[in-house]
């Protein structure tokens, strides 16, 4: 029976019980109900969703013995229970209002789907045995009274205590949490510690302790968590450090580290030394420095460094994809990350990047601009080259196929090549495709971009044979003056020939902050892009067309802005100044090392680190650039799927 939404119904008629056939009643959003008759003994399915002014549930419900499933979500009135029934095995309560959990319902052995959420005037669980069977997940969340509990449920897989009172996990119920992956005490107000013995948790594998604002101290039992895969600590303002391991090793599988708006003053190296680390979130920390040991983290692929007022420098990373450091107002050196970058040239998944260093007003020195600079004309060749290496994969791939035989040696080949592949066309499908953006404070073009104007339009005569073999593409940059963020900027290619035939081919980049706020940023920065066309054109180029252009424009402009753009360039990428670039590069890098190991002075390393700073390649003089927050551009690159 369906009485569902019946905004009138305020009682049911006594008689209701006589209906000994009914098996299922929906109640559901009746809000104006407050009292329940007598149910009949065939009762099986009971849906009260929303009945917000019911009071009371009737005793006789716990003899109701064909019942099994009954949802009290959302009845807000509803302070106290009965006893349940014996085969009851769903009980919806989230949002009710009971102060109290029955010990039948706790010790109950057939209760399998159990919810209690944002339950507000609960403020402990039964001291009883816990005998329910629920499995998967289990949810206090939103108990903002509940302050204690001895036992919980066994073999839960996840656990949300996030809003609630409690001051320590008891020490009770770690028996009960040995299968626990996923631990959640988000704004969990009073939590100041953790136990040490939470190193028991060995099958734990994502612990979130942000907003807890008490939180002071971490144990270094939490090393002992060897299958840890992601802790958050983010905006636990009293957190200021974290403990030392007791012996040398830290977090051994640890993925992702979130410290962002916590009171975190240094970030020891036992606690970046994992070599899983991909994902470091620092953001509106008081950090100075980062140790300059992880440009050996190989698998960081995103460092925020959003708005650390206090970060002075950064040292040599490793392949990081995203690196915000926006709103840095302190920061004066960049250290290259040259070594990183030529160590990754060919790797076919590190196909879009984008750094960005918005509004960092100290980052003002000749030496930070060009090692940022420097680096982004090797990034841009590498992903370019990376593309274009797997296009060829991509080709070879189709070749092969139709004329493949069974051997074993060639159905290996062909999976190797059909796993690029698939690469390639994933991509296609989740994000724009390959891409390399770098932002800094400036006012001057990249000295290695030859074709350079004044305003938001160049015009660039093509040399002969122009779109030859070993042809990788295009890199713009572009000079802005303040306007408010975030916006989106676009440019337009148009290609002609000489015959008057013309093709457009439209980009777009999406400029904003992390955290979606809108801002007005004054100063002038220095945009370095690259896109692969044939992304954006979502066909392969055709030769017929592009042999016979002679001349190529781009203007650029902002959409819904006042975006004022200064000066623009455009600089034409090919395969062989990239491998000459490349070996450049690893060749200054042997010989700074042997420079190095040979004079025996422990300084002469950083002295080489300051030149590499510098930028010593023919690209130095422009730097002076950025991009006003590149962090929101980047999250809906990675909405898309183009990041981890």
């Amino acid at each position: 029976m369906d009485l569902s939404g019946c905004g009138s119904l305020v009682e049911i008629p006594q008689h209701f019980k006589n209906l000994d056939k009914l098996t299922h009643l929906n109640l559901s959003s009746c809000k104006r109900l407050k009292y329940l008759p007598e149910m009949p003994d065939s009762i099986e399915h009971m849906d009260l969703y929303g009945c917000e002014s019911l009071v009371e549930i009737p005793q006789h419900f716990k003899n109701l013995d064909k019942l099994t499933h009954l949802n009290l979500s959302l009845c807000k009135s509803l302070e106290y229970l009965p006893e349940m029934p014996d085969n009851i095995e769903f009980l919806d309560l989230s949002s009710t209002g009971i102060k109290e959990l029955p010990s039948s319902v706790w010790s109950h052995e057939r209760i399998s789907s159990l919810y209690i959420s944002h339950c507000e005037k609960l403020k402990e669980l039964p001291s009883n045995t816990c005998k329910l069977k629920v499995s998967g997940a289990f949810s206090l969340n939103g108990c903002t009274s509940l302050e204690k509990f001895w036992e919980l449920p066994g073999g839960i897989g996840k656990l949300d205590l996030s809003h609630t009172r409690i001051q320590v996990l008891p020490t009770s119920s770690l028996r009960c949490l040995l299968c626990l992956t996923k631990l959640k005490l988000r704004n969990s107000m009073n939590i100041a510690s953790l136990l040490p013995r939470i190193c028991e948790l060995k099958s734990l594998e994502e612990l979130d302790l942000s907003h807890c604002s008490e939180l002071e101290v971490v144990p270094s039992s939490i090393y002992e968590l060897t299958n840890i895969k992601t802790l958050s600590f983010s905006y636990c303002r009293k957190l200021q450090k974290f403990c030392q391991p007791t012996g040398s090793v830290g977090f051994l599988s640890l993925e992702v580290l979130n410290l962002h708006g916590s009171g975190i003053l240094e970030i020891p190296e036992c606690v970046i030394c994992s070599t899983s680390l991909r994902v470091l979130y620092l953001g509106e920390t008081k950090i100075r420095s980062i140790p300059s040991s992880i440009k050996q983290v190989s698998q960081l692929s995103r460092l925020c460094l959003f708005n650390c007022k206090s970060l002075r420098s950064l040292p040599e990373l490793p392949m990081v994809r995203r690196l915000h450091a926006d709103d840095c107002k302190s920061l004066k050196t960049v250290l290259s990350s040259r070594t990183a970058i030529t160590r990754c040239w060919n790797r076919y998944e590190l196909l879009q990047e984008k750094h960005t260093f918005y509004d960092c007003r100290r980052l003002g020195g000749y030496d930070a601009r060009s090692s940022i600079m420097v680096d982004s004309q090797l990034r841009i060749m590498r992903a370019a080259t990376a593309s274009s290496k797997l296009k060829e994969e991509k080709e070879d791939f189709v070749c092969f196929s139709t004329a493949s035989s069974n051997l074993k040696e060639e159905e290996e080949e062909g999976k190797l090549k059909a796993d690029c592949l698939c690469l390639l066309e994933e991509g296609r499908e989740k994000y724009s495709g390959p891409s390399v953006s770098i932002v800094c404070s400036g006012d001057k073009i990249p000295n290695w971009f030859l074709h350079q104007n004044e305003g938001a339009s160049i015009n660039v005569r093509l040399p002969a044979n122009w779109f030859r073999e070993g042809f990788l593409g295009f890199a713009l940059s572009f000079v802005t003056s303040g306007c408010f963020y975030p916006y989106v900027c676009e440019w337009k290619y148009n290609f002609k020939t000489g015959e008057g035939e013309s093709h457009e081919i439209n980009c777009s980049y999406t400029i904003g902050f992390d955290d979606g706020s809108t801002d007005y940023i004054n100063t002038q920065h220095v945009f370095v892009l690259y896109k692969d066309l044939e992304y954006e054109e979502r066909t392969k180029w055709s030769s017929a067309f592009y042999d016979r252009v002679t001349e190529v424009s781009v203007h650029l402009y902002a959409v819904e802005n006042d975006l004022v753009v200064e000066k623009c360039g455009m600089c034409l990428l090919y395969a062989e100044d990239a491998e000459k670039l490349k070996c450049d590069v690893m060749s200054q890098q042997e010989q700074d090392e042997h420079a190095a190991s040979g004079s025996g002075d422990p300084e002469a390393s950083g002295s080489n680190e300051s030149e590499e700073a510098s930028g010593s390649d023919d690209s130095e003089e422009e730097s002076e650039g950025g991009d006003p927050e590149a962090s929101g551009s980047d999250e809906s690159e990675e909405a898309s799927g183009s990041d981890d």
